[in-house]
C-alpha cells in the first residue's frame, strides 16, 4: 500500500459492529437457529462465492474488503462507502469475513501524531478488532516558520502506546504537510523535523521487543504544496525471541528448504483443496494387483512410476502420503494375498483402503436339488471386515461358474447361475452393511 494515502469516503460504521440476536425465547431462539442453517445450507449450495473452497474466498474477501485507507475521526467514526456492502449480504459472509476490514485496510488518524488516547475508535472497537488491526497511519499539517511551531510536541506525543492499543500493527504511515515553506528560511527547521519522525520510530523500535511484533515498518512523507520534501522507509530489528517462528522443514538427502523447493513451487502454492484434487488425479484411478513374491507379499501396477509424485519432497508425501489407499483398488486372484498384505500395513494405512475387487470361481454341479454351484464357492467368500478394513466403501467381486459336463440343461444352468449371484450379493451385503457391492458376472464362456 503506497504511503500517499488516498481520497477517502464515507459510510456508517453500523456494517462493522457484530449484530447481536434479540432477546427471545428458547423455542423461538431454536427454530431461528433451524432456519438459518436452512438458509445456510441454501447458500452454500446455490451460491457460486460460498461454494468455493475457503482459500479463494478468503482471497475473493481480500480483494473486495482490502486495499483501502479510511480516515479515522475523534468520535470513532471512519469513511467508506459501498467497500464494505458485501458483509451485509449473510450472516455466513459476515461471520467468515467480519474482521478482514480491519486485517487488509490502513487507518489514518488525523492531527493527532501519534496521539491515539484522544480518539474513540480505540475503545469502540472489540479485542479481536484492534487485534486484527496491522496497518495505521498518522497525518499533520504544521505551519512553517523560523522553527517550526509544534516540534516539540510531535517528539513527545511519539511515547504513545501504540503497540499496547493494536498489538499485531506491523506497519505505520506518517504524513506532514508543511505550509509556508521557504528552503532558504526553513531547510534546518525541516531536518529536525525528520529527527523528529524518526525518534517515532526509535521508540517504537524500542516498544517491539516487548510486544509480539516481529517488525514493524514506518513510512513518512513530509509534503509542501503537494510536493515531496523528505521522505523515508524504515523497518524496525527483529525481536529477540525468534524461537517460537515456525522453522522450514529440511529434508535429511538435500538439505534443501521444502517451502522454496524448485522441482513445483506452484503445486505447494494451490489451495489445499485443489492440492488434494490434482493428488487424486495423479496418484488414484489405478488398480493394484496383490501377489506373493518370495513369501512377502507386493502391490503390482501396470501404470509407470504411479506413486512418483510421493518422492518430489517431504511436504508432498506428508499430504499425500494416504492417497494411493484412498483412491485406488486393490485386487486379488485368491484371498491368501490380499489378506496377508493388508496385515502388514499400518491401521492408519487398512483404514484408507476404500475399493477391494475380489475373484470367485467354481462348478456348477448337479445334486439331488438340480443344478446348482459347488459348495467351495461359498467357502472362498470372505469377510473383509475382519481384516480390518475400517474405511471400505466398495466390493467389486468377478464370478466365473463354469458348467460341470455337457449334458444339463442352458436354461436350468443359467437359472442356476442367477439364483448363485443373487444369493453372493445377499450375504456380502449382510457381512458388509453400507458397502456398494457389485457382482459381475464372466460366466458365460
Amino acid at each position: 500500500m503506497p504511503p500517499n494515502l488516498p481520497p477517502q469516503k464515507r459510510l456508517p460504521n453500523s456494517l462493522l459492529v457484530e449484530s447481536t440476536d434479540e432477546k427471545i425465547g428458547d423455542r423461538e431462539k431454536q427454530g431461528l437457529q433451524n432456519e438459518r442453517f436452512t438458509v445456510t445450507k441454501r447458500n452454500q449450495e446455490n451460491s457460486p462465492l460460498l461454494g468455493l473452497p475457503p482459500e479463494l474466498r478468503n482471497m475473493v474477501y481480500k480483494y473486495v474488503l482490502g486495499g483501502n485507507t479510511y480516515l479515522v475521526g475523534l468520535d470513532g467514526s471512519f469513511p467508506a462507502k459501498f467497500e464494505l456492502a458485501l458483509l451485509v449480504v449473510c450472516r455466513q459472509i459476515t461471520a467468515e469475513a467480519h474482521l478482514l476490514p480491519y486485517a487488509y485496510n490502513t487507518f489514518s488518524f488525523i492531527d493527532r501524531l501519534p496521539y491515539l488516547d484522544s480518539y474513540e475508535f480505540p475503545y469502540q472497537r472489540t479485542t479481536a478488532q484492534k487485534l486484527a488491526i496491522t496497518s495505521i497511519g498518522f497525518r499533520t499539517k504544521i505551519l512553517c516558520t523560523k522553527r517550526i511551531t509544534g516540534i516539540c510536541q510531535i517528539d513527545t506525543r511519539a511515547q504513545s502506546n501504540i503497540l499496547y492499543i493494536f498489538p499485531n500493527i506491523s506497519r505505520i504511515y506518517v504524513r506532514i504537510e508543511v505550509h509556508n515553506y521557504r528552503k532558504e528560511r526553513n531547510a534546518t527547521a525541516v531536518k529536525t523535523l525528520v529527527e523528529s519522525v524518526r525518534t517515532i520510530y526509535k521508540r517504537l523500535e524500542e516498544k517491539a521487543e516487548i510486544t509480539n511484533c516481529q517488525s514493524i515498518a514506518v513510512n513518512y512523507q513530509i509534503m509542501n504544496n503537494d510536493r515531496m520534501i523528505a521522505k523515508s522507509s524504515a523497518t524496525t530489528r527483529q525481536r529477540k525471541y525468534t524461537h517460537m517462528k515456525k522453522e522450514p522443514v529440511v529434508t535429511r538427502e538435500s538439505g534443501s528448504d521444502t517451502n522454496t523447493n524448485p522441482t513445483n513451487p506452484l503445486l505447494l502454492r494451490l489451495p489445499a483443496e485443489l492440492r488434494n484434487e490434482i493428488y487424486a488425479y495423479a496418484l488414484g484411478g489405478n488398480t493394484w494387483s496383490i501377489n506373493i513374491d518370495s513369501a512377502k507379499p507386493r502391490a503390482d501396477n501396470t501404470t509407470p512410476h504411479a506413486l512418483a509424485l510421493l518422492r518430489v519432497n517431504r511436504q508432498i508425501h506428508a499430504e499425500a502420503q494416504l492417497l494411493p489407499y484412498l483412491y485406488n483398488t486393490f485386487e486379488s486372484r485368491y484371498n491368501g494375498p490380499l489378506r496377508i498384505w493388508a496385515q502388514t500395513l499400518s491401521h492408519t494405512q487398512r483404514r484408507s483402503i476404500t475399493s477391494v475387487k475380489h475373484y470367485q470361481q467354481s462348478y456348477i454341479i448337479g445334486s439331488t436339488r438340480g443344478l446348482d454351484v459347488s459348495p467351495i464357492f461359498w467357502m472362498n467368500t470372505p469377510n473383509l471386515r475382519e481384516w480390518n478394513l475400517e474405511g471400505l466403501k466398495r466390493i467389486e467381486i468377478e464370478v466365473v461358474l463354469h458348467k460341470w459336463g455337457w449334458d444339463s440343461d442352458e436354461e436350468k444352468t443359467k437359472n442356476a447361475r442367477v439364483r448363485a449371484l443373487n444369493k453372493l450379493r445377499v450375504l456380502v451385503e449382510r457381512d458388509h452393511p453400507g458397502v456398494e457391492v457389485k457382482i459381475v458376472s464372466k460366466c458365460d464362456r
